[in-house]
């Protein structure tokens, strides 16, 4: 694997594995120094303020519920990105053209933000679609947390007919999956827990689903 940047060899595996499964997990797509400083910048703008408690719902309904979802969020502006923003959007956008070639779901934009979850936080179980039919097609997730160990907890829990597979966030890791097809949930950590996480999203409404 190339250190500096994603390859068409892992991005076509991980496209491979989503669309025999409908989830997929590479690591190291981005190299250390990037994953780093995508890390500073969610940190340091979280200590200026930048941050705001998340929320969950769609339209009027939306609220904090910090009983369900205790992460903060900012959420990012592709116009104003940073050096280290604009690599993760190029493999983002990257994986969405290759999904759009392969599965042909009709993604035509994304929104992400950064998230960091504190030491205890959790997000119970949730879909990633809105009841009223909304635009996400695949979520993703890139893990931004240094030096991570299974036994600091903070897994990504998704859900399966009869169990559940735990994914850790591990730097540089990146999860996609279908979002209206897999309930998951982010487990207590024994330490912060940054991310940056990613929604593609198609005009029409339609369900999707892989074989």
């Amino acid at each position: 694997m190339c250190p500096e940047a994603f390859t068409p060899a892992v991005l076509d595996s991980l496209i491979d594995n989503f669309l025999a499964d409908g989830w997929a997990v590479a690591d190291s797509l981005l190299p250390p120094d990037v994953v780093g400083n995508l890390a500073a910048e969610a940190i340091g703008g979280d200590a200026l303020g930048g941050f705001h408690a998340s929320a969950v719902g769609s339209g009027t309904s939306r609220s904090v519920v910090s009983a369900t979802r205790q992460d903060r969020i900012c959420w990012l502006d592709p116009l104003a990105a940073t050096i280290a923003q604009q690599r993760g959007w190029d493999l983002l956008d990257a994986l969405m053209s290759g999904l759009n070639r392969s599965l042909y779901l009709g993604l035509f934009d994304r929104e992400a933000h950064f998230a960091i979850f504190a030491a205890g936080a959790l997000y119970k179980p949730h879909l990633d679609c809105f009841q009223s039919g909304g635009l996400r097609v695949v979520s993703c997730i890139l893990y931004l947390t240094e030096d991570w160990s299974e036994t600091d907890g903070g897994a990504l829990r998704l859900f399966f007919p009869g169990g559940y597979r735990d994914i850790f966030p591990q730097p540089g890791r990146l999860v996609c999956f279908l979002s209206d097809q897999f309930y998951h949930e982010v487990r207590p950590a024994s330490r912060r827990r940054v991310s940056l996480a990613c929604w593609f999203l198609r005009r029409s409404i339609l369900p999707v689903k892989v074989a």
